[in-house]
Parts: structure tokens; C-alpha cells; sequence
């Protein structure tokens, strides 16, 4: 492979990957998803930073009934298991501090603090005072509001958002309205949109229906065709309670929800300074944690809950029975059975989502759960109802390996499988169907119409067939899973009840749908379009200067005509240009945090987008001298050949600009 040929290589997976940071909120986790990963590549590194630690456990008091019920839960075992697993799996996952919260029978039957809140004044955590900053969990708070206005008649779920909202309206881009069941569900087909959510500083933070007015991603897809999980719609939740209760919406949550749980630590609200309690969040770099800037959510709704593990204890044991805690109730129990039920799912055959909670199956044990990630924390809230029990855990480090590792031990441990899963099987005719299977697929959940759909080659999902009739192997990210397919189309996880369906031309797992890309789509296929066209204005830029050194050494004049002079000009500027954009962007991105972008679009890629209207203008120059010279007596057969193949390669730069947003600073 020639050194243009890496170089351009490395340029893509840089842009790639960089990209991917506009999309720094979380998907819901899943314990064997077969969805993109969402980790990234090492960041470069900041200018704060402290040396990595493996911090010890701490030791708080545990919270226990002095006589739980016959059927409860070993506290004692429990203690003891998640001691050893957090001390090693903090060790082994690079977590600086965790707290973890355990309800039963209406009761926190367990909670504990582990680790550092702050590696820096060595504040450990205290799960009863501790505050974490909790990302998408937030979105079961704000669901529940809505279902609080709904069950009081004011919130009709199948109605058209439009009749809630006022300066701005949902576009009626599609025959069939937004409505709140499509954002509960994350199926109002909402374009993804990640640049600009948050903010630095509570000053630059900008109020919900302010920010929604301005930031609100176009619709891409109709109402109910496929999942694609928005922080957006839900945020749209958060104002269409501020504007029918008629009051902010932190006040609302406060008043509803808090106030009746006793939760006196929990806020959505925007405070400055932070308070000392909140744990500081940070992200490892391989060899050191980096404290992270606290994100001032534009989104509230959608992630802005800071919250105690024996805050958010309160609200699980609420969901568990049926809005009830204590004499409190904070939904009637026919309306928490309807939020806690399925409302969508790709098929009768798969898991789905509820009321924002996301449909779950370990062991046989049926679960909802909704996990968060921001830069600097890393959440997962996880309920069984059947079993009236439910966890809670959350770090101050943004990786959800902890979660993940946490969720599979603790439910083999404490929840193992009452009966072995169903076997496999495979059908008879796969051969003839398996055509229709193969291929690479795109998470619906990118950005379709800006800057950040580059994040979209990161979301990209192989399905290749497998070593075995009626098997396909589907990988994802560093992932490979093995899926048996039990009826046509529709598959399983070798591992998990976790499916798949594919239908023509698209594929659903059970959170998340997928679209089958054609051949040229494919980052292979573009990566390959990149080191192309990168050689090519090399070898162009590098016979200009070769034929300007030659000139030079034999001190002789140039004795082209003005059409070559100006011709070659044109691909000489088109073929620099070109290599400024495609590199500049992938260079620039290595010196930027990733999760800057959460922040807005630093200044450097505003410059470099300037760029490509430059370059496409030169590219029509250059299609107009191509034609002249082809008429012309002045330069070779070869040198004419030559010139069309710079020519194309500039000219294939403007669908390629086109298709991935780059023109007209679209973020």
C-alpha cells in the first residue's frame, strides 16, 4: 500500500471518529446489544489532569430491614459480592468512584458508595449525599411527568404536539403528526442532532423552549417507521409540560415528583456554582483519569437530572409498585401499568420500549431499564417488576463497561435462570434467503441532514453469514455476535434472548432499526473513494512542482499557452484545497476534545468548511478547461488524459461534499 494510500486511510477513520463525538449522549444500554458501539478511540489529552488510581473501596453503612420478608434477597451475600466484583471491576474498567443502590419489597434493601466523588480533595462516596449527574436516566423522570398531566386529562398521548406548543410548530412533514406516544417510544422519526446540546458555563446555557425554537431537528422519517432514539423528543416532552402545567419545568418535577418521594437532593435545575456534592466526572486515557467540564444540558428533560443513590431509590421503589411510595403516590397504578407496558416494538416476537423505559430479558426474568451516559458519568437504573426488586448504579467516569459487567453478574448471581432458554433452530430454506441478509446497515439514530452524519460510519453494522446453516455472524463495532435464526428473517442472539428481524432492505434489533446501505455508501467503499482521489491531488500537486523545479534548474521559460497555464492553475488549487479539506479536518480533530462538540462547532472546522465551495468552483473550472484542451493542438495525448483524471477526481469531490453535509455549515 503506498504511503498517500495510509495516509488517507488514517485521514477517514480520524474524521470518522471525531465526528462520532456529536453524538455524546447514550443509546439505551443492552447487555449483548447488537447495535454500534459508542466507545471511541483515545482522546488527546488535556491540559488537567491527575495521576490514575486504583481506588479502594469505601465501606458505608448498609440500609436493612431488621426482619425482610422469607423470599428477600441475602443482604449479607449480596454485600460481599458486590464488594469483591466492584473492587476488581473498578481496577479492570478504570472507574474512579461508583455508587449502587439495591430496593426490594418496597424497601432499599442495600446501597453503597465506592471509590472517589473527587480524586482530587480524595472525597469519597456517600451514596445518601453524593450527587451524580445521571444523562438519559433523566428521561424516566420527565416520562413520568407526562404521564402525571395525561392521567389528569391534560396531555392526550395521541394528539399532535402542535396543540401544546406555541411560538414554534412540529413541521407536517409527513401525512401523520408527532405525537407524545412517538416520543415516549423514540419513533417520531426526529433527525439526530448532537452539536451544541450543552453548554460550559450556566451563563451560556440557554432555556428549553428557547433552545428547541432555534435546535429542532427536522423530521426524516414518518411517525412509527423504525426506533431512533432522540434526546430531542424528549426534550420536547420537558416543554410541553412547562406549557401545559404553566410552570418551569424543574419547578413541575420538583413539586410532583420530588417534593412527594422525599427525594430533598435531586434537581433538574441550572446551579452555579455546582455544589460541593457533585461528584466530579472524568474520562481515562490509558494511563491517567482526565476531570471533565461539567455539561449545563440545553436538554434538560433528556439528561439533566442530579440525583443521590438514595434519591433515586425513592423514585424505583415508586415505579415497582405502581406509583405508590409510602403514603405518597405519584401516579395512579392504572397509569403506571400502561407507562411500565410495551408501546412499541419492530415486532410481537421481540422486546420493545414502554413509556421511556426499554424492555429487557436476562435469565427469563422480564425487565425495563434506561441507562445515561454525558461525559465524565456513565448510569443505568434497572427494575424487575415480577420480582419487585430493581438496582441502580452509577460512576463518574463515562464508560459503560461497568454498567454492562454489573448487569450480567448480578442477575446470574441473584436472578440465575429458572428454565433453560428455548433451543435453537434454524430454517430449512436459509440458503435461498440469506442474499437478502448480508450486508452492511446504518443505525437510523445519525444525523441525516448535518455535519455530523460523518458519525454515521461509525454506526455501521456487518452482517455476514456464519460457519453454519441458518447462522449469521453480526458485527458491530469490536463486537461479533452470532445470531441462529428461528423464523425467516427473524434471529437470536446464540447467547441471549436478544433478536433481530430483517425485512428488505432494513434491519431492527430491539431498540434500535437499521437501513441497508447500497455498495457505495459503505465506509469501506468511501475510505477506498478517499485514498483514491488523495493520491490523485497528490501526484497532481507534486507534477506541478516538479515541472515548476524543472523549469527552474534549466533556467527556461514557460512556454505553455494561456488555456494549459490557467488549466493546470485550476487543478493545482482544486487539488490543494481538496487535500486541506480531507486532512485539515481529520488533523484538526486529533488536537480537539471530542466532547467539545457537545459545546457547539469549534472555530477551526468553521474555517475548513469554507473550504469545499472553493473547491467545487474550481472543480467547474477545471470540467470547462478540460473541454477546451481536448480541442486544442497544445498538450499530449497523455498529458490530456491526465488532466481529465485530476478533473474527475475533483469533480467526484462535489457529490461527496454533498452527500456528507459539507457544505453550508449544516450543524
Amino acid at each position: 500500500m503506498t504511503n498517500p494510500t495510509r495516509l488517507a486511510l488514517l485521514c477517514a477513520a480520524i474524521i470518522v471518529w471525531c465526528a462520532g463525538a456529536a453524538h455524546a449522549e447514550d443509546v439505551p444500554p443492552r447487555t449483548n446489544e447488537v447495535a454500534p458501539s459508542t466507545e471511541s478511540t483515545t482522546p488527546a489529552e488535556a491540559t488537567l489532569a491527575t495521576e490514575a488510581s486504583t481506588p479502594p473501596a469505601s465501606l458505608p453503612s448498609v440500609d436493612v430491614d431488621a426482619t425482610p420478608p422469607a423470599d428477600s434477597i441475602d443482604v449479607a451475600a449480596m454485600q460481599d459480592f458486590l464488594d469483591g466484583f466492584f473492587a476488581t471491576a473498578m481496577e479492570s474498567v478504570h472507574v474512579p468512584g461508583a455508587v449502587f443502590v439495591f430496593v426490594e419489597n418496597g424497601r432499599v434493601v442495600l446501597k453503597r458508595g465506592y471509590g472517589f466523588a473527587n480524586l482530587e480533595t480524595k472525597a469519597r462516596v456517600d451514596p445518601d449525599t453524593t450527587l451524580f449527574q445521571v444523562a438519559s436516566v433523566s428521561k424516566l423522570f420527565t416520562a413520568t411527568a407526562v404521564m402525571q398531566l395525561y392521567e389528569q386529562g391534560k396531555l392526550q398521548l395521541d394528539e399532535d404536539v402542535n396543540a401544546y406548543l406555541g411560538a414554534f410548530k412540529i413541521p407536517a412533514t409527513f401525512p401523520k403528526p408527532v405525537t407524545l406516544h412517538s416520543l415516549l417510544t423514540h419513533t417520531a422519526g426526529f433527525d439526530e442532532r448532537g452539536i451544541g446540546m450543552g453548554a460550559r458555563t450556566a451563563k451560556e446555557w440557554r432555556p428549553l423552549g428557547e433552545y428547541l425554537a432555534e435546535r429542532m431537528p427536522p423530521r426524516v422519517r414518518p411517525v412509527g417507521d423504525g426506533a431512533s432514539y432522540s434526546n430531542h423528543g424528549v426534550g420536547l416532552e420537558g416543554y410541553i409540560v412547562e406549557r401545559v402545567s404553566g410552570v418551569p419545568f424543574n419547578d413541575y418535577v420538583a413539586k410532583n415528583i420530588y417534593q412527594p418521594l422525599g427525594m430533598t437532593h435531586s434537581t433538574f435545575a441550572i446551579i452555579d456554582p455546582l455544589p460541593t456534592a457533585l461528584a466530579q466526572g472524568y474520562r481515562f486515557d490509558g494511563s491517567r483519569f482526565k476531570p471533565e467540564p461539567f455539561v449545563y444540558n440545553n436538554l434538560i428533560p433528556a439528561g439533566g437530572v442530579l440525583t443521590t443513590g438514595d434519591d433515586i431509590a425513592r423514585f424505583m421503589i415508586a415505579h415497582l409498585q405502581n406509583g405508590q411510595y409510602g403514603d405518597a403516590r405519584i401516579l395512579n397504578e392504572a397509569t403506571a401499568k400502561e407507562m411500565h407496558a410495551r408501546q412499541y416494538s419492530a415486532d410481537p416476537r421481540m422486546q420493545g420500549s414502554a413509556g421511556q423505559f426499554f424492555e429487557d430479558n436476562v435469565n427469563g426474568y422480564a425487565a425495563i431499564q434506561h441507562g445515561g451516559d454525558l461525559p465524565g458519568f456513565a448510569s443505568m437504573l434497572y427494575l424487575i417488576p415480577e420480582k419487585n426488586a430493581g438496582f441502580f448504579v452509577s460512576s463518574n467516569v463515562d464508560r459503560d463497561e461497568l454498567r454492562r459487567l454489573l448487569t450480567k453478574v448480578f442477575m446470574d448471581r441473584f436472578y440465575p435462570a429458572i428454565t433453560p432458554p428455548p433451543p435453537m433452530r434454524s430454517s430449512t430454506d436459509f440458503k435461498q434467503r440469506a442474499a437478502l441478509y448480508i450486508g452492511r446497515y446504518r443505525d437510523n439514530r445519525h444525523e441525516e441532514k448535518g455535519l455530523a452524519k460523518v458519525a454515521a460510519m461509525l454506526s455501521e453494522v456487518h452482517v455476514s453469514p456464519g460457519e453454519n446453516d441458518g447462522e449469521l455472524i453480526v458485527h458491530s463495532g469490536d463486537r461479533a455476535t452470532r445470531m441462529i435464526e428461528l423464523d425467516p428473517g427473524l434471529f437470536r442472539d446464540e447467547d441471549a434472548d436478544h433478536r433481530v428481524l430483517f425485512t428488505p432492505g432494513r434491519m431492527d434489533s430491539e431498540h434500535a432499526s437499521f437501513r441497508k446501505l447500497a455498495v457505495w455508501e459503505t465506509t469501506p467503499v468511501q475510505q477506498l473513494f478517499i485514498a483514491t482521489v488523495l493520491f490523485v491531488f497528490l501526484t497532481t500537486i507534486i507534477g506541478a512542482i516538479g515541472r515548476s523545479f524543472s523549469r527552474a534548474v534549466l533556467r527556461r521559460a514557460d512556454s505553455t499557452d494561456r488555456t494549459t497555464r490557467i488549466a493546470r492553475g485550476l487543478a493545482f488549487g482544486a487539488a490543494v484545497l481538496n487535500i486541506v479539506t480531507l486532512i485539515g479536518l481529520g488533523w484538526g480533530l486529533i488536537g480537539t476534545d471530542p466532547n467539545e462538540f457537545l459545546f457547539g462547532m469549534p472555530l477551526p472546522f468553521k474555517a475548513i468548511l469554507c473550504l469545499p465551495p472553493i473547491t467545487t468552483a474550481l472543480a467547474a473550472g477545471m470540467v470547462i478547461a478540460l473541454l477546451l484542451l481536448l480541442f486544442g493542438r497544445v498538450l499530449t495525448a497523455g498529458a490530456k488524459f491526465r488532466y481529465a483524471i485530476v478533473t474527475v477526481a475533483a469533480a467526484a469531490m462535489v457529490p461527496f461534499f454533498w452527500y456528507w453535509n459539507l457544505y453550508g455549515f449544516r450543524w
